[in-house]
């Protein structure tokens, strides 16, 4: 009889801990289900987000398109495509790029010819 209350204690305190370990597994699925579903409303809002900067992006560069366009007024047959205008605008670059040290060379000049011009007076 002591054995068989002993064994019926043994069960309830396994029956127990079993629950105990379950609540315990239950609850940090549940923890880890809620952090899922917020990360799924983060996901949510940033494809939301970067659905409108795509479409922003796009507008602007449509809207760049339509400038270039109307500030070149050319057509396609004086263009050809559009890597000659890309050329165009490279080379363009190119010589503002090479006027950047100009000043500095006038404002050389200009100072030697002054001194130049003192030294003759």
């Amino acid at each position: 009889m002591i054995n068989s209350r002993l064994q019926g204690e043994k069960i309830e305190r396994d029956g127990k801990q079993e629950s105990c370990r379950l609540q315990t597994e239950l609850n940090l699925l549940r923890k880890r289900l809620e952090q899922t579903d917020e990360d799924y409303r983060k996901s949510q809002d940033l494809i939301v987000h970067l659905n409108e900067t795509i479409s922003e992006l796009q507008r602007d560069a449509s809207l760049a398109k339509i400038r270039l366009e109307g500030h070149l007024n050319l057509n396609a047959e004086e263009v050809g495509d559009v890597s000659s205008i890309i050329h165009a605008m490279e080379d363009k670059q190119s010589a503002i790029i090479n006027m950047h040290g100009l000043p500095s060379l006038l404002t050389f000049l200009v100072t030697r010819l002054t001194c130049v011009g003192r030294r003759g007076e």
